[in-house]
């Protein structure tokens, strides 16, 4: 797989993630209108949700109607997106760096 294959395979499963807490809830309850908030709590549940960094969630009714949505924060695990360490980038960034030398010209 691609990395951009196995990054679209990530974000279907967390969206099926997100909705089964959805169906869950919905289960639950006796009756349910997202748009009113009875049965399910959309912005409660969105609250509670850890989403990964990048994503952003947004949850229509049958009606097709946005009843809510939610950007993932920026922080998880104490680092920052830009803090955390990009291990596979940062090794090719260097071989790519280290090949381009062998190959450059100074003017």
């Amino acid at each position: 797989d691609t990395l951009a294959e196995q990054k679209a395979e990530a974000v279907r499963v967390e969206a099926e993630l997100i909705a089964n807490v959805f169906e869950v809830q919905a289960m639950q309850a006796q009756s349910v209108n997202l748009g009113t908030g009875e049965g399910v709590n959309v912005a409660d549940t969105l609250d509670t949700l850890e989403i990964r960094p990048g994503l952003q969630v947004f949850v229509f009714d049958a009606a097709r109607f946005l009843v809510g949505n939610a950007d993932a924060t920026a922080q998880s695990a104490g680092l920052s997106i830009a803090e955390k360490p990009t291990v596979i980038s940062d090794f090719l960034l260097t071989v790519w760096s280290s090949i381009s030398a062998v190959f450059r010209t100074d003017t």
